[in-house]
């Protein structure tokens, strides 16, 4: 379960931070393919805002280096769940044409 502790890319982690990694990785790649594909990509805004919390309990400096993520990219203060997340993982939300 949840409370249990897994391997996860050769570290033993708490079973939530993996599934919260997993998620965030997940989420961001494929907004990644559809920037890739010019395709629109569409999450709702909990499900973005979960990941988004997440993502800031388990991505801090030290992580950001290790993992490859650029610092967070500025985004207006009423920004979607989905463009704070892209943003914070160093990416630029508005590479994504949304038509």
């Amino acid at each position: 379960g949840l409370a249990d502790k897994v391997v996860f890319s050769g570290r033993t982690l708490p079973a939530h931070l993996a599934l919260g990694i997993l998620s965030l990785e997940l989420l961001v790649h494929g907004w990644d393919f559809a920037v890739a594909l010019e395709r629109p990509f569409h999450v709702s805004g909990a499900h973005a805002a979960h990941v988004l919390g997440l993502a800031s309990q388990t991505l801090n400096a030290h992580s950001r280096a290790t993992a490859g993520f650029d610092p967070p990219v500025p985004v207006p203060a009423d920004a979607s769940p989905l463009d704070q997340l892209i943003a914070f993982t160093g990416r630029n939300p508005l590479q994504l044409d949304r038509s």
